[in-house]
């Protein structure tokens, strides 16, 4: 099976925007990794990204939230990723190439090789990015 890559938005929408299409997709897709049915890549840069945007765009206290992120990635099917040097400069050329975010173009950069990415971002449809709907 193909390896998923789990983005920024999909966190967002689960933990704190809850209403919507995409909390319904979140929703499903968090109950398939405690379920065991998929596993996902967690990046490092996806968890700065998130809790940076909750504290500055939502005004959430830590003491607020991060409970709630600690039991979501304390989940069986999420699992931590590195970033090699040598890829580093192959995710540089992306963003030379397109107008997307560094962690967007990582993720871009990870299921080019081996996956999709889980996202509900329109700028991985500029990618031409695989993407995983539930």
């Amino acid at each position: 099976m193909n390896k998923l890559y789990l983005d920024t938005n999909v966190i967002l929408d689960f933990v704190v925007r809850q209403q919507g299409k995409n909390f319904i997709k979140a929703r499903k897709i968090f109950q398939q990794i405690e379920a065991g049915k998929i596993k996902v890549w967690l990046s490092i840069l996806v968890i700065d990204e998130t809790i940076w945007t909750i504290e500055r765009f939502y005004k959430i206290t830590r003491a607020d939230y991060l409970q709630q992120l600690i039991d979501l990635f304390s989940l069986k099917g999420i699992k931590p990723l590195e970033i090699k040097k040598k890829d580093l400069f192959a995710i540089f050329k992306i963003l030379w190439q397109k107008n997307v975010s560094f962690t967007d173009a990582y993720l871009y950069f990870l299921s080019q090789a081996e996956g999709k990415v889980i996202s509900f971002d329109k700028d991985f449809i500029k990618l031409s990015a695989k993407i995983y709907q539930p």
